[in-house]
């Protein structure tokens, strides 16, 4: 479970990196609300990091099922 949620951060960084610096280069970005949305969700990743390494394997995967239900099911009546 851990190196799943590693690889889908590490690819998450990969993209909002390739994002962020095509908007930068077209001067799209309002740096004050960039950095008002990204240093919160920094602070979650470390401590979503923390969390996920104390958990045990079981219930992450329960929780990730969940989430991914709730998110399949706000799709489906949108």
């Amino acid at each position: 479970m851990l190196p799943s949620l590693a690889a889908a951060q590490a690819q998450n960084v990969v993209i909002a990196t390739v994002g962020s610096v095509s908007y930068a280069a077209q001067g799209a970005i309002d740096w004050p609300l960039a950095l008002l949305v990204g240093v919160p969700v920094a602070v979650g990743v470390v401590i979503g990091w923390k969390i996920a390494r104390t958990i045990p394997t079981r219930p992450l995967k329960l929780l990730l099922v969940v989430v991914l239900f709730a998110v399949a099911a706000y799709l489906m009546l949108r």
